[in-house]
């Protein structure tokens, strides 16, 4: 995706960390959490990409923007088809069914979207996928 809008593009994968799930949805769901970033974010910003993993096994995606953010109000509605909050219509191009779709890509993916405020400035969007027990390292069974 570098190259393709003026932001500044950082990733970050943590060591070890496998994913098991469809890889075209998770392509899909990533490149669209990252355009939304950019289109709301200044040109002369950075947008992170984390891979990780939490306690409980749960593999986390993370999208980290610097731009506007999300009124408290907005976040309940942003993963609804054609939803776009008022301070955007109009100013900024969209349909409103970006985040829908990669939503429905997440529940389909054993996984779903979460939002929240970036700090100092900015959202973050995450993709959380839950680890299939079959996938746990021998390792994380025994809790090492």
């Amino acid at each position: 995706m570098k190259g393709t809008f003026s932001q500044k593009l950082q990733v970050s994968i943590a060591p070890g960390i496998h994913v098991i799930s469809n890889a075209g949805f998770l392509e899909q769901i990533v490149n669209n959490l990252v355009t939304n970033a950019a289109k709301y974010s200044p040109e002369t910003s950075t947008i992170q990409v984390e891979l990780s993993v939490a306690n409980n096994g749960t593999r986390v995606i993370a999208v980290k923007d610097q731009g506007t953010g999300i009124a408290d109000e907005d976040k309940a509605h942003i993963f609804e088809r054609f939803y776009r909050s008022a301070d955007v219509r109009g100013s900024i191009p969209g349909t409103g069914l970006g985040l829908a779709i990669a939503a429905q890509l997440a529940k389909l993916s054993n996984g779903h979207l979460e939002v929240r405020d970036n700090q100092p400035i900015g959202t973050v969007i995450s993709l959380l996928l839950t680890a299939p027990q079959e996938a746990l390292s021998e390792s994380t069974i025994k809790g090492d």
